[in-house]
């Protein structure tokens, strides 16, 4: 579903990509932006940092771990999901809230993340993950030296 990062991705090319994505959003459901309706084509998101890692959740009802991709890269974290909604066989629709398809969402943090120790778990609709920073994005006591 995804393509890995570009290590050499650039704050311009993440805009973009943001760019893009939200013209994708527009030409896609015209329908909803007229509306004035609050149609979410993405996921929740909430993102903290405490001294070691940065921490986000993410609201993916219905989601199960089949349709969740996470990729790491330097200070970028890209989500991707696939979101299904069943539709009954011969059923007219009278409102239809819930979308579906495929969604990316690259967050870029201040800091290099370690890849190596991204930990990711899915319980209840919630996607937790957990970005440890790189060592040499941690703060360091410098030793003074003497004259």
């Amino acid at each position: 579903m995804l393509d890995l990062l570009d290590p050499v991705a650039t704050p311009y090319s993440a805009l973009q990509n943001q760019i893009n994505g939200l013209l994708e959003d527009f030409l896609a459901e015209p329908a909803a932006w007229a509306s004035g309706s609050e149609l979410r084509r993405y996921p929740a998101v909430n993102i903290w940092e405490d001294c070691d890692a940065a921490h986000l959740e993410a609201e993916l009802p219905g989601a199960v771990m089949e349709d969740v991709e996470l990729y790491v890269a330097g200070n970028q974290l890209r989500l991707g999901v696939q979101r299904r909604v069943s539709a009954p066989e011969k059923a007219a629709w009278h409102r239809q809230e819930r979308v579906s398809g495929n969604f990316t969402r690259t967050f870029t943090l201040p800091w290099e993340l370690d890849a190596d120790k991204v930990e990711a778990k899915l319980k209840d609709g919630i996607l937790t993950v957990e970005l440890p920073k790189a060592e040499s994005a941690k703060p360091r006591k410098i030793k003074l030296l003497a004259n």
